[in-house]
């Protein structure tokens, strides 16, 4: 059997996370996908940087995938990979996301473009600490 590629980009960029470029890479790779790539490579671009993306940030690209769920239970495990201690949430998909009594709905959606339309998930991570916060 052939081995899976994504090994192989798992074990580059925990070398660059080691050595402190993992970083350099991830802005690089959301450049690439923001400007014209030919479409046979879109996917493999996706993949890549997915692969850095988790490891660069953590628990905070799975609170973001989880939130893209759009269930009350998945925006409640979103809090808690967030580090957010959840008292009381109201939630309803782009309507309503109240957590502990604060209207978060628009930092949420911030915070998710962030990472899935800007591909920058330096401001991601910026606008899950302000998330955090509320």
């Amino acid at each position: 059997t052939t081995a899976s590629p994504a090994k192989g980009w798992y074990s580059k960029y925990l070398k660059r996370a080691a050595d402190g470029t993992l970083q350099d890479e991830v802005e690089r790779l959301g450049r690439l996908l923001s400007s014209d790539v030919p479409p046979d490579k879109v996917k493999t671009m996706r993949l890549k940087w997915n692969v850095a993306t988790f490891i660069w940030g953590g628990n905070a690209v799975l609170a973001a995938e989880a939130m893209m769920m759009k269930s009350r239970d998945a925006v409640e495990a979103a809090c808690v990979l967030l580090g957010v201690k959840v008292e009381t949430l109201e939630y309803e998909p782009r309507k309503v996301f109240k957590l502990n009594g604060v209207d978060v709905l628009h930092a949420a959606n911030r915070m998710v473009a962030a990472l899935v339309h800007d591909r920058d998930l330096e401001a991601y991570l910026g606008h899950a600490t302000d998330f955090s916060a509320a």
